[in-house]
């Protein structure tokens, strides 16, 4: 725990900018706890090469942590220690906000996902090879952080989600191209001295790529060598602030990042 003591706060009688305050982490912090119903149907075709799914999702959460947690302590037993006694005399209150990450919240999340993986020679054999996997979501969440505050929605999640894989596989060659988008979420960052802070991020649309060879006979048979392409387009990860996507607080570019990779199997 950082204990901070702020002198020209001394005689203010509001615990919220009183003289004493403190900051840190929590040691009787638990993991939240989430209660799951989960529901899934499968359908397999062309063999089995092929499937359809659909499910639905409920999760119950429990001690949700809330890492911006603020409460009222008494900070008493420092008054000695930390002010002469001419500070003492003044010092208007001896209550003062400690922050720091609590068990507080409670919330739930639901939503529906699917999945279609398609071999595409079953729509002409000169399409042998090649195939489409393609899955989306539609995610509804909501947490309380503490009582008596506004829900806000479960950092990190998106309410719409898809993901789209075209790929080519033959006789030891194997390429993809592969698709991710995410519609706007609540973003936990790392803000001034490393707090976390929730800002809304906008949506995000990133491009994959991976070639591979995998030597069939031969004294390499068994080798397998990889090629990868991260982020094709070096997208941007933006915030925001004030629900409105103009007001842009920072924008962020990672690169695009590549990959050369070996295995060997026997």
């Amino acid at each position: 725990m950082t204990l901070n003591v702020n002198r020209t706060q001394i005689p203010n009688t509001d615990p919220n900018r009183a003289a004493f305050s403190s900051s840190g982490g929590n040691p009787a912090l638990k993991p939240f706890k989430s209660t799951n119903i989960d529901l899934s149907v499968e359908q397999y075709f062309a063999d089995g090469k092929g499937y359809v799914s659909l499910a639905g999702f409920y999760k119950d959460l429990n001690d949700f942590v809330n890492q911006s947690s603020a409460r009222l302590v008494d900070f008493s037993q420092f008054v000695d220690e930390f002010l002469s006694p001419e500070e003492q005399a003044s010092l208007g209150t001896t209550l003062g906000i400690a922050s720091g990450p609590t068990n507080e919240g409670d919330g739930h999340i639901e939503g529906v996902e699917g999945t279609v993986s398609i071999p595409l020679d079953m729509l002409s054999p000169v399409l042998g090879g090649f195939g489409l996997i393609t899955s989306g979501s539609f995610t509804n969440s909501s947490v309380q952080l503490a009582p008596g505050e506004s829900s806000i929605t479960v950092p990190g999640l998106s309410r719409w989600v898809a993901n789209s894989t075209f790929y080519f596989e033959d006789s030891g060659f194997g390429a993809r191209i592969s698709h991710r988008y995410r519609s706007k979420f609540l973003s936990e960052i790392f803000g001034l001295s490393a707090t976390r802070t929730l800002r809304q991020a906008k949506s995000e649309s990133v491009f994959d790529a991976q070639v591979s060879y995998e030597f069939q006979s031969g004294s390499l048979k068994g080798l397998n060598v990889t090629a990868q392409v991260l982020d094709i387009f070096n997208s941007a990860f933006t915030t925001f602030e004030q629900g409105d996507q103009r007001f842009v607080v920072d924008r962020q570019k990672f690169g695009t990042t590549f990959l050369v990779g070996a295995s060997y199997s026997f």
